[in-house]
Protein backbone atom coordinates (compact mmCIF):
# COMPACT_ATOMS: atom_id res chain seq x y z
CA UNK A 1 0.00 0.00 0.00
CA UNK A 2 1.31 3.32 -0.72
CA UNK A 3 0.55 6.20 1.29
CA UNK A 4 0.05 9.81 0.45
CA UNK A 5 -0.41 12.31 2.63
CA UNK A 6 -2.25 15.93 1.35
CA UNK A 7 -1.41 18.73 3.76
CA UNK A 8 -2.06 22.50 3.13
CA UNK A 9 1.20 24.94 4.23
CA UNK A 10 -1.49 27.42 5.28
CA UNK A 11 -5.19 27.49 5.57
CA UNK A 12 -7.61 28.13 2.90
CA UNK A 13 -5.15 26.63 0.56
CA UNK A 14 -7.17 24.24 -1.06
CA UNK A 15 -5.65 21.02 0.55
CA UNK A 16 -9.54 19.40 1.35
CA UNK A 17 -10.09 20.03 -1.96
CA UNK A 18 -7.22 18.64 -3.59
CA UNK A 19 -7.00 15.22 -1.61
CA UNK A 20 -10.81 14.57 -2.33
CA UNK A 21 -10.48 15.55 -5.77
CA UNK A 22 -7.17 13.46 -6.38
CA UNK A 23 -8.90 10.29 -4.33
CA UNK A 24 -11.32 10.61 -6.73
CA UNK A 25 -8.99 10.69 -9.86
CA UNK A 26 -7.67 7.52 -8.50
CA UNK A 27 -10.65 6.19 -8.24
CA UNK A 28 -11.83 7.17 -12.05
CA UNK A 29 -8.35 4.99 -12.98
CA UNK A 30 -9.71 2.02 -11.22
CA UNK A 31 -7.11 2.05 -8.28
CA UNK A 32 -8.09 0.26 -4.99
CA UNK A 33 -8.33 3.77 -2.74
CA UNK A 34 -9.89 4.92 -0.05
CA UNK A 35 -8.93 8.86 1.91
CA UNK A 36 -8.94 9.33 5.67
CA UNK A 37 -9.83 12.65 7.01
CA UNK A 38 -6.55 13.31 10.24
CA UNK A 39 -8.30 16.96 10.39
CA UNK A 40 -10.85 17.43 13.22
CA UNK A 41 -12.49 20.00 11.14
CA UNK A 42 -14.06 17.31 9.31
CA UNK A 43 -14.09 18.91 5.95
CA UNK A 44 -13.38 15.69 3.40
CA UNK A 45 -16.89 14.54 4.18
CA UNK A 46 -18.69 16.76 1.77
CA UNK A 47 -17.04 15.92 -1.08
CA UNK A 48 -18.75 12.47 -1.07
CA UNK A 49 -22.19 13.56 -0.54
CA UNK A 50 -22.30 13.06 3.26
CA UNK A 51 -25.11 14.60 4.38
CA UNK A 52 -24.26 18.00 6.39
CA UNK A 53 -25.99 16.99 9.57
CA UNK A 54 -23.87 13.47 10.05
CA UNK A 55 -21.71 13.65 12.55
CA UNK A 56 -20.24 9.96 12.50
CA UNK A 57 -15.94 9.30 11.84
CA UNK A 58 -13.33 6.96 13.13
CA UNK A 59 -12.15 9.83 15.68
CA UNK A 60 -15.83 9.69 17.24
CA UNK A 61 -16.06 5.74 16.70
CA UNK A 62 -12.84 5.59 18.83
CA UNK A 63 -13.71 8.01 21.99
CA UNK A 64 -16.96 5.77 22.01
CA UNK A 65 -15.09 2.73 22.58
CA UNK A 66 -16.13 1.21 19.15
CA UNK A 67 -14.41 -0.43 16.05
CA UNK A 68 -13.02 3.03 14.27
CA UNK A 69 -13.86 0.71 10.75
CA UNK A 70 -17.50 1.41 11.61
CA UNK A 71 -16.91 5.26 10.48
CA UNK A 72 -16.43 3.78 6.49
CA UNK A 73 -18.07 5.04 3.81
CA UNK A 74 -18.95 4.94 0.51
CA UNK A 75 -19.90 7.77 -1.80
CA UNK A 76 -22.32 7.56 -4.68
CA UNK A 77 -19.33 7.22 -7.11
CA UNK A 78 -17.63 4.38 -5.46
CA UNK A 79 -14.87 6.35 -3.42
CA UNK A 80 -14.06 4.78 0.21
CA UNK A 81 -13.87 7.59 2.80
CA UNK A 82 -13.46 7.81 6.62
CA UNK A 83 -14.36 11.00 8.13
CA UNK A 84 -12.88 12.46 11.53
CA UNK A 85 -16.23 13.32 13.06
CA UNK A 86 -17.73 15.97 14.93
CA UNK A 87 -16.04 17.00 18.02
CA UNK A 88 -19.28 17.50 19.67
CA UNK A 89 -19.79 14.26 19.62
CA UNK A 90 -16.54 13.11 21.74
CA UNK A 91 -17.62 11.36 24.77
CA UNK A 92 -16.77 8.72 27.14
CA UNK A 93 -17.25 5.61 26.13
CA UNK A 94 -16.83 1.77 27.63
CA UNK A 95 -14.72 1.68 29.83
CA UNK A 96 -11.06 2.25 28.73
CA UNK A 97 -12.26 3.92 25.86
CA UNK A 98 -11.44 7.31 27.07
CA UNK A 99 -7.60 7.01 26.88
CA UNK A 100 -8.30 8.68 23.65
CA UNK A 101 -10.63 11.52 24.63
CA UNK A 102 -9.52 14.50 23.37
CA UNK A 103 -6.60 13.58 21.90
CA UNK A 104 -7.09 13.64 18.65
CA UNK A 105 -8.06 17.37 18.85
CA UNK A 106 -4.52 17.90 19.13
CA UNK A 107 -3.83 18.17 15.36
CA UNK A 108 0.06 17.32 16.48
CA UNK A 109 -1.11 13.72 17.18
CA UNK A 110 -2.29 12.68 14.09
CA UNK A 111 1.40 13.16 12.48
CA UNK A 112 1.90 10.32 14.82
CA UNK A 113 1.28 7.13 12.36
CA UNK A 114 3.87 5.10 14.38
CA UNK A 115 1.98 4.88 17.41
CA UNK A 116 0.14 2.09 18.25
CA UNK A 117 -3.25 3.33 17.21
CA UNK A 118 -2.36 4.62 13.41
CA UNK A 119 0.07 1.31 12.92
CA UNK A 120 -2.91 -0.58 13.32
CA UNK A 121 -5.34 1.08 11.54
CA UNK A 122 -2.84 1.69 8.91
CA UNK A 123 -2.19 -1.98 8.85
CA UNK A 124 -6.00 -3.09 8.23
CA UNK A 125 -6.49 -0.27 5.01
CA UNK A 126 -3.09 -1.88 3.40
CA UNK A 127 -5.16 -5.49 3.46
CA UNK A 128 -7.90 -3.46 1.37
CA UNK A 129 -6.55 -0.92 -1.07
CA UNK A 130 -3.39 -0.49 -3.32
CA UNK A 131 -3.57 3.44 -2.50
CA UNK A 132 -4.76 5.33 0.95
CA UNK A 133 -4.53 9.12 0.85
CA UNK A 134 -4.65 10.92 4.27
CA UNK A 135 -6.10 14.20 4.46
CA UNK A 136 -3.91 16.07 7.49
CA UNK A 137 -3.78 19.85 9.50
CA UNK A 138 -2.04 22.76 7.72
CA UNK A 139 1.58 21.84 8.11
CA UNK A 140 4.28 24.28 9.66
CA UNK A 141 7.95 23.65 9.60
CA UNK A 142 8.59 25.39 13.32
CA UNK A 143 11.56 23.72 15.09
CA UNK A 144 8.78 22.16 17.48
CA UNK A 145 6.91 20.31 14.05
CA UNK A 146 9.89 19.21 12.75
CA UNK A 147 10.51 16.09 14.58
CA UNK A 148 6.56 15.46 13.93
CA UNK A 149 7.52 15.80 10.14
CA UNK A 150 10.22 13.45 10.40
CA UNK A 151 7.71 10.59 12.25
CA UNK A 152 5.12 11.10 9.69
CA UNK A 153 7.93 10.82 6.59
CA UNK A 154 8.96 8.02 8.12
CA UNK A 155 5.57 5.97 7.83
CA UNK A 156 4.17 7.70 4.19
CA UNK A 157 5.43 7.55 0.76
CA UNK A 158 4.40 10.69 -0.42
CA UNK A 159 3.63 14.27 0.84
CA UNK A 160 2.08 16.92 -1.22
CA UNK A 161 2.01 20.45 0.75
CA UNK A 162 -0.84 22.79 -1.01
CA UNK A 163 0.14 26.08 -1.68
CA UNK A 164 -1.25 28.87 -3.81
CA UNK A 165 0.75 31.21 -6.08
CA UNK A 166 0.14 34.34 -3.73
CA UNK A 167 2.23 36.52 -1.26
CA UNK A 168 1.06 34.53 1.59
CA UNK A 169 2.68 30.98 0.24
CA UNK A 170 5.79 32.71 -1.29
CA UNK A 171 6.49 34.25 1.77
CA UNK A 172 6.26 31.56 4.43
CA UNK A 173 8.08 29.14 1.75
CA UNK A 174 11.28 32.34 1.16
CA UNK A 175 11.74 31.92 5.58
CA UNK A 176 11.15 28.29 5.81
CA UNK A 177 12.44 26.71 2.34
CA UNK A 178 15.31 25.65 3.79
CA UNK A 179 13.72 23.62 6.24
CA UNK A 180 11.00 22.40 3.53
CA UNK A 181 13.91 21.11 1.60
CA UNK A 182 15.17 18.37 4.51
CA UNK A 183 12.22 16.59 3.30
CA UNK A 184 12.61 13.86 -0.03
CA UNK A 185 9.25 12.91 0.35
CA UNK A 186 7.73 16.20 -0.43
CA UNK A 187 6.33 18.50 -3.22
CA UNK A 188 4.85 21.48 -3.39
CA UNK A 189 1.81 21.74 -5.82
CA UNK A 190 0.24 25.25 -6.45
CA UNK A 191 -3.42 25.04 -6.47
CA UNK A 192 -5.89 28.12 -7.76
CA UNK A 193 -4.09 29.04 -10.30
CA UNK A 194 -5.11 31.84 -12.57
CA UNK A 195 -3.67 31.52 -15.94
CA UNK A 196 -5.39 35.19 -16.51
CA UNK A 197 -4.07 37.09 -13.65
CA UNK A 198 -0.73 38.85 -13.63
CA UNK A 199 0.09 38.51 -10.17
CA UNK A 200 -0.63 34.67 -10.17
CA UNK A 201 1.39 33.87 -12.64
CA UNK A 202 4.34 35.97 -11.89
CA UNK A 203 4.22 34.56 -8.33
CA UNK A 204 4.18 30.84 -10.13
CA UNK A 205 7.08 32.08 -12.22
CA UNK A 206 9.12 32.82 -8.87
CA UNK A 207 8.43 29.52 -7.08
CA UNK A 208 9.02 27.18 -10.33
CA UNK A 209 12.93 29.52 -10.28
CA UNK A 210 13.04 28.77 -6.80
CA UNK A 211 11.99 25.47 -6.07
CA UNK A 212 12.57 23.71 -9.23
CA UNK A 213 12.04 20.00 -8.71
CA UNK A 214 10.38 20.49 -5.50
CA UNK A 215 7.48 22.26 -6.90
CA UNK A 216 4.65 19.58 -9.07
CA UNK A 217 5.60 20.80 -12.65
CA UNK A 218 1.64 20.91 -13.69
CA UNK A 219 -0.25 23.32 -11.44
CA UNK A 220 -4.40 22.83 -10.52
CA UNK A 221 -5.88 26.04 -12.32
CA UNK A 222 -8.95 28.14 -10.54
CA UNK A 223 -12.06 26.51 -11.94
CA UNK A 224 -15.75 27.26 -11.19
CA UNK A 225 -16.50 24.07 -11.83
CA UNK A 226 -14.66 22.79 -8.24
CA UNK A 227 -16.74 25.50 -6.47
CA UNK A 228 -20.24 24.25 -8.07
CA UNK A 229 -19.13 20.76 -7.35
CA UNK A 230 -18.70 21.07 -3.49
CA UNK A 231 -21.96 23.11 -3.24
CA UNK A 232 -23.46 20.23 -4.72
CA UNK A 233 -21.28 17.70 -2.20
CA UNK A 234 -19.48 15.89 -4.87
CA UNK A 235 -15.89 15.85 -6.48
CA UNK A 236 -15.73 17.33 -9.69
CA UNK A 237 -14.27 14.54 -11.38
CA UNK A 238 -18.46 13.49 -10.75
CA UNK A 239 -19.95 16.35 -10.83
CA UNK A 240 -18.31 17.59 -14.04
CA UNK A 241 -16.18 15.21 -15.51
CA UNK A 242 -15.42 17.40 -18.64
CA UNK A 243 -14.32 20.36 -16.84
CA UNK A 244 -10.32 21.39 -16.96
CA UNK A 245 -10.60 20.68 -13.31
CA UNK A 246 -10.92 17.01 -13.43
CA UNK A 247 -8.44 16.56 -16.01
CA UNK A 248 -6.08 17.79 -13.71
CA UNK A 249 -7.24 15.95 -11.00
CA UNK A 250 -7.10 12.70 -12.97
CA UNK A 251 -3.97 13.90 -14.42
CA UNK A 252 -2.26 14.22 -10.72
CA UNK A 253 -3.36 11.01 -10.12
CA UNK A 254 -1.35 9.34 -13.17
CA UNK A 255 1.90 11.87 -12.07
CA UNK A 256 1.35 10.59 -8.59
CA UNK A 257 1.51 6.72 -9.22
CA UNK A 258 4.21 7.41 -11.98
CA UNK A 259 6.60 9.20 -9.24
CA UNK A 260 6.04 6.21 -6.42
CA UNK A 261 7.13 3.67 -9.32
CA UNK A 262 9.63 5.23 -9.99
CA UNK A 263 10.49 6.02 -6.48
CA UNK A 264 9.89 2.64 -5.04
CA UNK A 265 12.98 1.61 -3.37
CA UNK A 266 14.81 4.89 -3.25
CA UNK A 267 13.34 5.90 -0.05
CA UNK A 268 15.41 5.11 3.56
Amino acid sequence: MKLIAVSGLKGGVGASSVAANLTCGFNQLDRKVAIVDLDLRNFIRVYFSMIMTEEDGWAVRVNQGDDWALAFYQSPAGVYFLPFGERGQFAPGREGSNRYIGSFSDTSSVYKLSDNFFSEMLASLASQFDYVILHLPVVTFSSDHMKLLQSLHAVIDLHLVVINPDTACYSILNTQGEKVSQFPKLKLLSNKYFSNSEVSSDFSFYMKKVWGELLVSNPIHFDEALAEATASLQTVGCYSPASLAAAEFKTLALWTIATLTRNEGDYV
